[in-house]
């Protein structure tokens, strides 16, 4: 039989998922510092499955993204410059749009760009420009999408023609999560 993840697989998600909680427990926010905004099972579902050469653009301020792609805490804590990852910026339409662009400048490679919203995001229009620029060019990027429970969706029946699909997870389902990435990644 062939199991849909590998045993070691599975281990590797699951310890990478321990090890960005206990980053979490241990930089809790200082003082006027946005606090670590993308729950772990996300991350860890997402950004574990990137290959060498692939990009991540995380929430501001958040270090559970490097530490995820397999960065020393050290450097993450630091101010070190890590391979593989953007400067985030403040935003979920910037972050999109800085995602975007730097996905076209890659366009002909073999390699992605993986951007996350963040919590909360209550409609799509803002993201709009963005998701539509990535489908009409047809970028190698996966934009996460945080929706807060209230969130109106419905524009995003109108992605359908340019070729975009949402797929909705549980968001505490590190194994969904990853299947689902896998799935969109290839």
């Amino acid at each position: 039989p062939h199991p849909l993840i590998s045993d070691a697989r599975l281990q590797h998600l699951y310890v990478t998922l321990l090890r960005t909680r206990l980053l979490r427990q241990r930089n809790r926010p200082r003082k006027g510092a946005a606090p670590l905004v993308v729950p772990e099972a996300i991350v860890t579902g997402t950004v574990t499955h990137l290959k060498d050469g692939d990009t991540v653009m995380p929430v501001a301020e958040d270090g559970l993204a490097a530490l995820a792609r397999g960065h020393a805490v050290r450097h993450i804590l630091g101010s070190v410059v890590l391979p593989g990852l953007l400067s985030s910026a403040p935003t979920a339409e910037a972050r999109f749009a800085i995602a975007t662009g730097y996905a076209m400048a890659r366009q002909g490679t073999q390699h992605i760009v993986l951007t996350f919203s963040g919590p909360d995001v209550v409609s799509l229009d803002a993201l709009r420009p963005s998701l539509s620029y990535a489908a009409l060019h047809k970028l190698g990027i996966l934009f996460v999408i945080e929706t807060a429970a209230n969130a109106d969706l419905s524009s995003a029946r109108h992605t359908d023609p340019l070729g975009l699909y949402g797929i909705p997870v549980d968001g505490n389902d590190v194994v969904a999560i990853y299947r689902v990435a896998q799935e969109a990644i290839h």
